[in-house]
């Protein structure tokens, strides 16, 4: 991979735990793999919080940029907004209460060696309120969850969503196809789906 920045971090704001926020941007300032920009959407209109000298204080290397609407979107419209927006070329979604193991990126990104590759994804640690690992899989909270893999994963994805938005790297073309995102589908599922057709 090259040194420019292939990767931008998509997150969606709303009114979120500040504790935790900063609790994540430490996790993604101390990414491994270090060509990435965050671009992050507050969707409340009202919220005066200054995002910008938080994010500053934590990515201190990081590029970042931070969106406001004039409307609350809700978080589909969002990571919809944030999709047109990334030009790198891989997009990687997030939430405003993720905390990242060091090696997220490299590890989602070197699985893109194969070209046919559209969506790389992981397993996740389940935290409690405190920080506390209280799993280090979801698998093991959510019995019923089963992560396949592979070419033909399809017909898993319409008979139930294993593919959790935080823990995914699409590429960003693929991803700017699948807009608009409809209703009906939570944007992770949406693009699991459409990254597998």
């Amino acid at each position: 991979m090259s040194d420019s920045i292939l990767v931008t971090v998509a997150m969606a704001i709303y009114r979120p735990n500040i504790e935790w926020l900063k609790e994540e941007l430490s996790s993604i300032a101390a990414q491994t793999y270090k060509h990435f920009q965050v671009y992050a959407w507050n969707d409340d209109p009202n919220d005066e919080y200054d995002y910008d000298f938080l994010f500053s204080q934590y990515l201190k290397s990081i590029p970042f940029k931070i969106y406001h609407g004039l409307h609350n979107l809700g978080s589909n419209k969002v990571f919809e907004k944030l999709t047109e927006l990334v030009q790198t070329p891989y997009i990687v979604y997030c939430d405003q209460d993720d905390v990242w193991l060091p090696e997220k990126l490299s590890a989602l990104l070197y699985l893109f060696d194969d070209e046919n590759v559209t969506l790389t994804c992981s397993d996740m640690y389940v935290m409690d309120e405190n920080s506390k690992v209280i799993s280090d899989s979801i698998t093991k909270v959510r019995p019923r969850q089963i992560l396949y893999s592979g070419a033909d994963m399809i017909s898993h994805l319409l008979a139930k969503n294993f593919i959790t938005g935080c823990t995914m790297m699409m590429k960003t073309e693929i991803a700017r196809k699948a807009i608009p995102f409809p209703t009906f589908f939570f944007h992770d599922w949406w693009l699991a789906s459409f990254a597998a057709l």
